[in-house]
């Protein structure tokens, strides 16, 4: 399934501070420690992602899922405020709405 994450404008402020390599070691890292609490196996596909300031989105893919896909990025995004406010000056909110874009019948 493909999950496309939308920043909020004050999390669209956050993300600025960074290079786009820096968002997606940074996201690829936070989901990768989430998968020790949930069975859920993500990516950042890099063609997808190539100026996620810009664009406001940060496109990943989940491949299985066995919690509830905004409770997994719920928790993603809880997590992310900290390395996001080392560089953001102000305190965030919430910092990205989820959207499922497309999903496909498991078999």
């Amino acid at each position: 399934m493909k999950v496309e994450l939308w920043f909020t404008p004050q999390g669209q402020q956050a993300i600025n501070e960074f290079e786009n390599h820096e968002l997606i070691e940074s996201f690829t890292r936070h989901m990768k420690t989430l998968t020790k609490k949930y069975m859920v196996l993500t990516s950042v596909p890099l063609d997808e992602n190539q100026d996620i300031a810009s664009a406001g989105v940060l496109n990943v893919l989940v491949q299985t899922k066995s919690v509830e896909v905004d409770m997994f990025f719920r928790e993603l995004g809880r997590d992310m405020k900290n390395p996001l406010n080392k560089r953001f000056d102000g305190k965030l909110g919430n910092i990205f709405k989820v959207k499922v874009v497309n999903e496909k019948p498991s078999v």
